[in-house]
């Protein structure tokens, strides 16, 4: 009896300790599978927040010494839309909206805190916006009811206009992104995750 009570408890320690060691090394294989650039697909700004405008999201994880944290950079291209009240010129034409190009970068520290989630803290403090230097204008005729498009460089302050709805979303958009659960990796270059609660698919990108 004494043998067989040993033994049991021998297999129990052993199990124990294999569960153990996976639960520790799961975090860490999570950040090996993670570590890299991935792209996602072109997301829609909160209308309350930008009435029209889309960001495509592309993450970067980095970390050092193998770790199972390190840090992340937010870098997303953004089309922003305002629409235009313009006078119609002599020639039947108007601008009726205008729409700005930028990049937004932002940066924070994640860590891998099981096999499957990521937690992501983001710096408001290092977002920064770079304008396209022109607008694309949408004109309408209103003889032949035809839009057509037209791209001009305009003054600071209706870039600064842009830039501050821009701001204002990916403020938003960094605000609700704490996470990446319920991680799956359908192959080595292509996952899906929940970010704010929606399952989002993304793609490994060359650096």
């Amino acid at each position: 009896m004494k043998l067989k009570t040993s033994f049991a408890l021998s297999i129990l320690s052993i199990a124990a300790t294999i569960l153990f060691t996976t639960a520790c090394e799961s975090p860490s294989r999570l950040a090996s599978k993670i570590e890299g650039l991935w792209s996602g697909t072109a997301e829609r700004f909160d209308k309350q927040i930008v009435s029209d405008g889309t960001y495509t999201p592309v993450y970067e994880f980095s970390r050092s010494d193998r770790r199972p944290d390190g840090v992340v950079t937010l870098s997303a291209q953004v089309s922003v839309t305002m629409p235009i009240n313009s006078k119609v010129s002599a020639e039947g034409t108007a601008p009726v909206s205008a729409t700005a190009a930028a990049l937004a970068t932002v940066s924070g520290t994640w860590f891998a805190d099981d096999d499957d989630e990521l937690k992501i803290a983001f710096d408001p403090s290092t977002l920064t916006v770079t304008m396209d230097p022109d607008l694309q204008f949408a004109i309408a005729d209103v003889y032949t009811s035809f839009d057509t498009d037209s791209v001009a460089t305009v003054p600071a302050p209706v870039m600064k206009a842009f830039s501050e709805q821009i701001r204002r979303g990916m403020n938003d958009v960094i605000s609700k992104v704490h996470e990446f659960d319920d991680i799956h990796f359908n192959t080595d270059d292509m996952m899906t995750a929940k970010v704010a609660k929606t399952r989002r698919t993304f793609t490994r990108s060359a650096n």
